[in-house]
Parts: structure tokens; sequence; C-alpha cells
């Protein structure tokens, strides 16, 4: 894992080796970045994200990568088409909640423990 800060993501494309896109989140900040290495020796991305409600402690994982890299494994999903052509899954990762968003280039998977409604309204774009 390489930690490459808290910079926009976006500029980090040339380092994960695909166009990286920059995500907003309202209400949450951006803690920093870190670009992984798979055991396939593929390369994404994970941004962390912090609420800027001090009374919630909740932080929301974001995971990009070119499409097919990223998955549910297992776990039972839900799919909604959303805007754009873009699909979501929604399910669970080791009991938090989360959400996959697919174009045909960029998989773009949000993990985190507050509840699977408000994750999927804060980071699926609307309709």
């Amino acid at each position: 894992m390489n930690y490459v800060g808290k910079g926009n993501p976006a500029d980090f494309s040339p380092q994960a080796g695909f166009k990286i896109q920059n995500t907003q989140l309202a209400n949450y900040a951006l803690e920093g970045s870190d670009i992984i290495k798979t055991k396939e020796d593929k390369t994404l991305l994970r941004m962390c994200y912090t609420s800027l409600n001090k009374d919630e402690t909740s932080c929301i994982d974001c995971y990009q990568a070119p499409s097919g890299l990223l998955s549910f494994g297992k776990t039972a999903t839900r799919v909604v088409t959303v805007a754009n052509g873009q699909t979501a899954r929604l399910g669970e990762i080791d009991g938090q909640s989360a959400v996959m968003i697919s174009t045909h280039e960029l998989d773009t998977l949000f993990v985190s423990p507050i509840g699977s409604k408000k994750l999927f309204d804060l980071v699926v774009p609307s309709v």
C-alpha cells in the first residue's frame, strides 16, 4: 500500500494506471488516499472520508478500480439502475453497508458502518 495523501485523487491517475474520478461526498471530507496493489498486480485507489458532523463518527471508504476488479464476492446484492446508464449494487461487506457504482470503465465501491439507505443516498447520483 502506498499512501498518496489528501490531494485531488484524480491527480493520482498516472500512479494508479487508470483514470480516477474525484468523488465528492456532502458533509464528508477526504482524509487521505492509498494506492493498493493486488495479488494479481492490479492497482486500485482507496479514499477515506470522515464526517464533518462532529456528532457523527462515521467514515466512508471508497475504492476505485478498472471495471471487473472489485466485487462483493458471494454476498447477496440488489441491483439498481441509476443515472447515465450506470448501475449500483447494494449489499454488505463484513457487516458494513456497501454500494458499488459501475460504468463501462470504472467501478467505485463505498463501504461504511452507516445505514445502507443513507450511504446509497450519499453516493448514488440522482436521476
